[in-house]
């Protein structure tokens, strides 16, 4: 007996006791349209009925009851005509929150990572989007709204002394977000984003865009689904173009900063050698200058495959540390302040998960972080 089948008897039984089961059951029967399932959160069956209960779907609850290596679970699964999809999506949110939905709205991007990290030490459900005008948005339960408050609060003391640090985060974040569009719809060859100190970096061409750092590299393709989000969450999170200003190259240079930046280089995972790597392999004591670097690149077809990543390695250092951006210079934060910031916001953080959570939250060691992208 198929599924199919097996529901049929199931609504069948219920059907004259049941409005909602006899709908479902002709749904089936009569094969006027197929019935979608959702799996929902089972902690919120109380509200979830009473949102169900309300609305004008056509709907069963079903408890499931799975057993994986010995141990008991419980899944609860809502079905639903498919002709009434477009009533569900109007209370999907709803759902999937367990309860009314409340908006939180107008949060400059560094103000929406702090709250990010009071919500996650509550473990409050959450969803953020960006508007047309770059400010965050959030969506929550409005059961949670106490807790939420609380988390706003925190991030505004947080900014005095420190507005320096939220409105240099903004900065970086909006040039990243605006030269992300820029190499992604570029069209006249090769272009290439690079970390703030060159030790990573994102080659894009027409067939899609390679992302090399010293952790190990990737290729997107551009037939993949979301190429222009994969782009840019690379952009934001592989070469931290969400805290330091990112550096755009276009042309022939490319070919000079990226040449070992391929896709076979990708499929092979091929991590960029650190500065330190680099000198050492080419038996240099400091980085060369654009110059040095300019007549070592006439050579590159005699050097060894080890000394030609060393090479491009050292060149990609060399010009993402030429390019000055006057712009986003003057609000450059220091290491000392980020690392001040960080470990007050991860004290505060640490107290909220003590007050409305049960984790204990790790916001990192910038001072760590630093030296790791700048590998000096």
């Amino acid at each position: 007996m198929s599924n199919i089948d097996i529901m049929k008897r199931f609504l069948a039984a219920r059907q004259n006791i049941d409005a909602n089961a006899k709908a479902l059951y002709q749904c089936l029967e009569y094969q006027r349209d197929d019935i979608d399932a959702v799996v929902l959160d089972m902690d919120n069956l109380s509200s979830i009925k009473t949102i169900l209960e309300s609305s004008e779907l056509s709907y069963y609850l079903l408890d499931i009851e799975n057993r994986i290596d010995g141990e008991k679970t419980n899944n609860l699964v809502l079905i639903y005509p498919n002709e009434q999809r477009e009533i569900f999506f109007g209370l999907q949110d709803e759902l999937s929150f367990g309860g009314r939905i409340v908006e939180y709205k107008d949060f400059s991007y560094s103000e929406s990572m702090a709250m990010k990290d009071f919500l996650k030490a509550a473990d409050v459900k959450y969803i953020a989007s960006a508007d047309n005008d770059g400010k965050i948005k959030f969506m929550a339960s409005e059961k949670d709204e106490e807790i939420i408050a609380a988390a706003l609060r925190n991030v505004q003391d947080e900014i005095p002394g420190n507005e320096d640090y939220f409105i240099s985060k903004n900065i970086c974040w909006g040039h990243a977000i605006e030269q992300a569009s820029n190499v992604i719809n570029y069209d006249g060859g090769p272009a290439f984003i690079g970390r703030e100190g060159g030790t990573g970096g994102i080659k894009l061409d027409e067939y899609g865009a390679v992302v090399m750092t010293t952790k190990g590299s990737r290729f997107i393709s551009r037939n993949s689904k979301d190429f222009d989000r994969k782009v840019v969450n690379a952009i934001l999170n592989d070469i931290d173009g969400a805290s330091a200003p990112v550096k755009v190259f276009y042309g022939d240079i490319v070919n000079d900063i990226a040449g070992d930046m391929t896709r076979r280089a990708a499929k092979e995972n091929v991590k960029i050698m650190t500065k330190k790597q680099a000198l050492s392999e080419l038996e240099l004591e400091s980085l060369p200058d654009f110059l040095e670097i300019g007549k070592m690149l006439e050579d590159v077809d005699g050097y060894s495959e080890q000394k030609k990543e060393a090479l491009y390695s050292l060149t990609r250092m060399v010009i993402c540390r030429e390019q000055t951006l006057e712009d986003i210079k003057e609000y450059k934060v220091s290491k000392a302040d980020k690392q001040k910031y960080m470990e007050m916001h991860e004290e505060k953080v640490n107290a909220f998960a003590e007050k409305f959570g049960e984790k204990e939250i790790l916001i990192g060691d910038i001072s760590k972080e630093e030296e790791r992208r700048d590998d000096r």
